[in-house]
Formats: structure tokens, C-alpha cells, sequence
């Protein structure tokens, strides 16, 4: 199982909204540039988070995204969900029609262990989790002056 740019973006993207005020409307172009996202590719992104219920998206001046529900509740897995599908590490968790061996498969019991696994810890994981780790400010700026820069 490897993750994709795009799941790792919008988990950044979620993460970043996580750790900011409930109320507040950002700009897509402000969680690109904190998060060194392409904005074209993050606003694709965004779309399909608003489309599955885990953003707001505002209109006009003023408008942005926000999360749709407390961080606490949107979980690692419902993101991979929204992104890339259903948990799986091997094709053959598809069904008959991708693996014709599905039937008796001595691997089969193994992968499905490792995905329940893997499951159970993206369940644990919600955006509360991951706002600790997201930087607020764009890769290469200093941020605010400290105290002892300003003396």
C-alpha cells in the first residue's frame, strides 16, 4: 500500500483547517501556499472533500473553505476513503473478478488481517491528531518575529 500525493495533500489541507478557528473561511490559495500545494491541483482536491460532506465551500468575496465538521470527528480513514477508495492491499480484496484463486487462497486471510489492521489506525486518527503537525506558515517564511528579535 503506498499513499498518493493527492491523499498526502489533502490531509495537509484538512489538517491545516483543523488548526484554525471553526468559524474562519480561508482562501485556497492561502492553504496552497502554508502547505506548498499546487493550487490547481488542491482546488480539484477541495471540490471532492466539499462533494463527500468534510468541507464548506463559500462563494464570492469573502468565500473559502472550512470544515464541514469538528476535526475530532473526521477520521484518517474517511479521508483515504474520499481519495483513494476503500483500505485495500491487494487487488484480490476486490473480489472474484479481479483474482480468480480468491476461493482457498492461503494469502488472502493475511492481507485482510494487515487491512483490518490498518483500518483500526486510520480509524484512531482524526484531524485533531494531525493539526499538531501541519505547518501554519508557508515552507521558507520566518513566521511572526519572535521577542528577542524584536529587541
Amino acid at each position: 500500500m503506498r499513499a498518493s500525493r493527492k491523499l498526502d495533500y489533502a490531509l495537509r489541507a484538512l489538517g491545516y483547517l483543523a488548526g484554525l478557528p471553526r468559524d474562519r473561511v480561508t482562501l485556497v490559495s492561502e492553504i496552497a501556499e502554508t502547505q506548498s500545494i499546487p493550487r490547481d491541483f488542491l482546488s480539484k482536491i477541495l471540490k471532492d472533500l466539499v462533494n463527500r460532506g468534510l468541507l464548506r465551500s463559500y462563494l464570492g468575496p469573502g468565500g473559502g473553505y472550512s470544515l464541514a465538521r469538528e476535526p475530532r470527528t473526521i477520521t484518517f480513514r474517511e479521508v483515504h476513503e474520499v481519495i483513494e477508495g476503500p483500505v485495500l492491499v491487494m487487488d484480490c480484496g476486490q473480489g472474484p473478478d479481479v483474482c480468480s484463486k480468491l476461493d482457498g487462497c492461503a494469502q488472502l486471510p493475511i492481507w485482510r488481517e494487515l487491512e483490518s489492521t490498518i483500518c483500526e489506525l486510520f480509524d484512531r486518527v482524526t484531524m485533531d491528531d494531525i493539526k499538531e503537525h501541519v505547518p501554519r506558515v508557508a515552507c521558507g517564511d520566518p513566521g511572526p518575529p519572535t521577542e528577542q528579535e524584536h529587541s
